[in-house]
């Protein structure tokens, strides 16, 4: 029986990290790519197609989804990249539409922050426990959470 699998990109300030992940959320291929913020975002956005195209090359699971974590601001339900202060070039990006358009993959978009809570309650050393509080600090706007 095949395993299933998900594609996770976290688009950030100053790189994109992408990785493949299983059901129990292992990492199981990863690789970062700089994000530069003099460039365009469709250049690094090609970048990220092609990393994420070599890393499905790469693996014989049956991927069901990609999951992006972004910075913010945006709109999740749109999939849409608001106005990240320090990405001038991703403001109104539609990446959701563009990952789903590229790989044919049911696709959402978060708040990087909230995803990795929500990965860190599920998969992270707080999976045995009812309620977590969850900081992030980074170069960009900082964050917590309560579950």
């Amino acid at each position: 029986m095949m395993r299933n699998a998900a594609v996770g990109i976290d688009i950030g300030d100053t790189k994109v990290a992408i990785a493949l992940v299983d059901e129990k959320g292992n990492t199981l291929v990863e690789t970062t790519i700089p994000t530069n913020v003099a460039k365009d975002s469709n250049v690094t956005m090609e970048q990220i197609i092609q990393e994420t195209a070599l890393l499905l090359r790469k693996t014989d699971m049956n991927v069901i989804g990609i999951g992006i974590g972004a910075l913010g601001p945006l709109d999740g339900e749109k999939g849409v990249i608001l106005s990240p202060p320090n990405l001038k070039t991703w403001h109104n990006y539609s990446v959701k539409e563009k990952i789903e358009r590229e790989f044919g993959l049911k696709t959402v978009l978060a708040n990087d922050a909230d995803a990795a809570a929500v990965g860190e309650y599920h998969f992270g050393v707080t999976e045995k426990h009812q309620h977590i509080v969850y900081v992030t600090v980074s170069t960009g706007n900082w964050r917590w959470h309560s579950y």
